[in-house]
């Protein structure tokens, strides 16, 4: 090759190499091309200029397809564009007839309900079969806790009654028609200001108005006033607690329950206690809670809840210890009564009514009693002045310190002959064991057995399995007591229970806990079927259906009155010493047949040491 030829080897590579600005450049990319093209024929001779002009011709070809395909692409773009405005355009249109075709629907639809709204059944429901329902939901309980009784939840529960009737002409007629739908009436005596104590006072008028006569579920509450508060708030809260409870006072001879939350013990010229000494002869239901401690130290001469006969549940505190306010006053004038809940009771040292109260009403009794001043022998002057002989259900809960005081509290009831039926223990300490052994010796009915928050040694839990698990002989049992029986015949403790439950108890480290199994095992192999008839010659015990070793009570599960189902619950506690063995074991002692019973040296061997 001539020796130029390298010179036109690099003008035909800067030929092929030359970018293209643009599309728009096509005329001028294509006249630079020419002359380049000349420039690298003119330095090529022969067989290069050939090749040169070939390969030419052939870029020059595949460069005009190109562009013709470019264009082509940038119709059918075009075209494209074109046909996405129509379909918008389109779906513009049809969003307009979709909304006009909404808005006709919706006047059919009103047109429709104008026809049908005379033949919808609510409108020939009785005015008093929606009166009745309104009653239905209103809660009329007296059983709320303090917390219930805030600002903003009592304001809610005001409205309900309105909001009912608020809803249409024919609901309003049907909630005017029934006093009964606004027979719950409650207020706070508490009002941060004037206006809202207006508002209240309107309140009260209103739905003391629309009740009629029918009786009332009245709820009162009223907080301490705070050290920091202005000074003139005290004599506020006393004014409108004068002011609010004047209606009130009109409308008690018809009250049915009474909720009353109050700052500490009413005075003699608090308006709380002039209401309180109001008569409520049909009063049936009462919670009556003073928030303070200050009546201790006064005695109150003022007389509550006077010719309340009809009282039949009572869940109270007794903070006053004067002679009109005493417990045995009060459960006096309540013949009524079958429930009775205290709270850290007060009972007077000495009985100013003679004889011992018998009290024949009373099947429940719930009891919160603590180590604290007011409260020391509170229980042993009530079970010395006070007799239930038909108490079915004891609950008591409390302090350490006053498990002593609460388990001699259930011996003497025991030993007064009631027949407990449900007996719930709580907090009973590390020392319970004779107290207990004591009284269900003389539980002859009971059917359930709760101990919550015990400690057990191990001679505790040797004494208490073998309490349930082997009969005994009743100290006082002889012939001239029980003729027609052997002086020495052999009873066994509780003989009705089949559901017993450990919650929240510790055991020490010569506790064997695998003794709770062995109480289940003997326990049902000594057992009678749940619906046969103790007779002279089957005194055996009924079959233990329910053993519950738990932290929380709802875990427990067992078998129930109908024996639908038996098992064994042992939850989460203080129960490290009961170990997975000991639990499947008491599982298998439900679920498995009876065992065999015990052999009679083995029961006179656990019998010397109970």
């Amino acid at each position: 090759m001539p020796p130029h030829s390298d010179r036109a080897l690099v003008a035909w590579l800067d030929l092929l190499l030359s970018p293209r600005s643009s599309p728009c450049a096509h005329d001028t990319h294509q006249s630079r091309m020419a002359d380049r093209l000349d420039d690298a024929l003119y330095y090529a001779t022969g067989q290069d200029a050939l090749l040169l002009s070939q390969r030419a011709s052939e870029t020059t070809q595949h460069i005009t397809q190109t562009d013709a395909e470019i264009l082509m692409t940038d119709n059918r773009i075009t075209h494209i564009d074109a046909e996405i405005a129509r379909l918008q355009n389109e779906r513009a249109q049809c969003q307009r007839q979709r909304a006009v075709l909404l808005d006709v629907r919706e006047r059919h639809m009103l047109t429709k309900d104008r026809l049908t709204r005379p033949l919808h059944p609510l409108r020939k429901t009785p005015p008093e079969v929606i009166g009745a329902i309104f009653e239905a939901c209103l809660d009329d309980s007296t059983a709320h806790a303090p917390i219930a009784m805030e600002p903003a939840l009592v304001t809610q529960r005001q409205r309900t009654p309105f909001v009912l009737a608020s809803v249409c002409r024919a609901w309003r007629h049907a909630s005017l028609l029934s006093p009964r739908a606004w027979r719950i009436v409650e207020t706070r005596l508490d009002p941060p200001n004037q206006d809202a104590l207006e508002a209240q006072l309107a309140y009260l008028h209103c739905v003391l108005h629309r009740s009629a006569d029918t009786g009332l579920t009245i709820r009162v509450a009223r907080a301490p006033v705070l050290p920091d508060a202005p000074e003139d708030r005290a004599a506020f809260v006393l004014q409108a607690s004068a002011e609010l409870l004047a209606p009130l006072a009109a409308v008690m001879r018809r009250t049915e329950s009474l909720l009353f939350i109050v700052d500490g013990s009413p005075g003699p010229t608090d308006p709380a206690s002039v209401l309180l000494a109001t008569p409520m002869p049909v009063l049936r239901n009462l919670y009556y809670v003073p928030a303070g401690w200050d009546g201790w130290t006064r005695a109150e001469t003022r007389h509550f809840f006077p010719a309340s006969t009809k009282l039949s549940t009572i869940h109270t505190r007794f903070p006053n210890i004067g002679p009109d306010t005493d417990v045995l006053r009060i459960l006096r004038e309540a013949p009524a009564l079958h429930t009775l809940s205290m709270h850290r009771p007060a009972c007077l040292p000495f009985n100013r009514y003679g004889a011992p109260l018998v009290h024949d009403g009373i099947t429940e009794l719930l009891l919160t009693h603590r180590d604290s001043i007011p409260e020391r022998g509170a229980l042993a002057h009530l079970s010395l002045h006070l007799r239930m002989p038909n108490l079915r259900n004891l609950h008591m809960h409390g302090s350490d310190s006053s498990a002593a005081d609460r388990l001699a509290f259930f011996v003497a009831l025991a030993s007064q002959g009631a027949p407990l039926r449900h007996v719930m223990l709580y907090d009973v300490g590390t020392d319970w064991i004779d107290a207990v052994v004591a009284g269900l010796r003389l539980c002859t009915k009971l059917h359930s057995f709760s101990l919550v928050g015990a400690r057990f040694s191990g001679a505790a839990l040797e004494r208490f399995v073998g309490l349930l698990t082997m009969p005994w002989t009743p100290p006082n049992q002889d012939q001239e007591r029980n003729p027609n029986q052997n002086g020495n015949q052999e009873t066994w403790v509780c003989p009705e229970l089949y559901a017993l439950r450990l919650s929240k108890c510790a055991f020490d480290d010569d506790a064997d806990t695998m003794d709770l199994a062995l109480l289940v095992q003997r326990r049902r192999a000594v057992g009678r079927p749940p619906l046969s008839v103790p007779s002279a010659s089957d005194l055996r015990p009924v079959l233990l259906r329910k053993f519950a070793i738990d932290r929380n009570p709802r875990n427990s599960i067992g078998k129930d009155e109908s024996g639908a189902e038996e098992a064994v619950s042992t939850g989460q506690g203080n129960m490290d010493k009961v170990t997975q063995e000991v639990r499947v074991a008491i599982s298998r002692a439900l679920r498995d047949m009876p065992i065999a019973p015990m052999l009679s040296g083995e029961r006179a061997e656990r019998g010397e040491r109970n």
